[in-house]
């Protein structure tokens, strides 16, 4: 995985928190996780690293509830 640029796709964010698109697009719905911003004329999501790596920190220190996965029929 490779975090060092300035910019994380949506493929990157979900493999670094280990979630899959539903649970991502719920807990932005949500407003748990930073909404991001559209990359292009295809609609591919991104988000700032900065913005990203700091609410992992916060999620670690305990200063955002405990998110579970989207539970599905599967």
């Amino acid at each position: 995985l490779n975090v060092a640029g300035p910019v994380l796709r949506q493929p990157e964010v979900l493999e670094l928190l280990c979630v899959g698109r539903q649970t991502l697009w719920k807990w932005r719905r949500e407003g748990w996780f930073p909404q991001g911003f559209v990359l292009n004329r295809r609609g591919d999501l991104g988000w700032h690293r900065s913005q990203v790596l700091q609410w992992l920190d916060r999620r670690a220190e305990g200063l955002l509830p405990q998110l579970a996965p989207m539970e599905g029929p599967w």
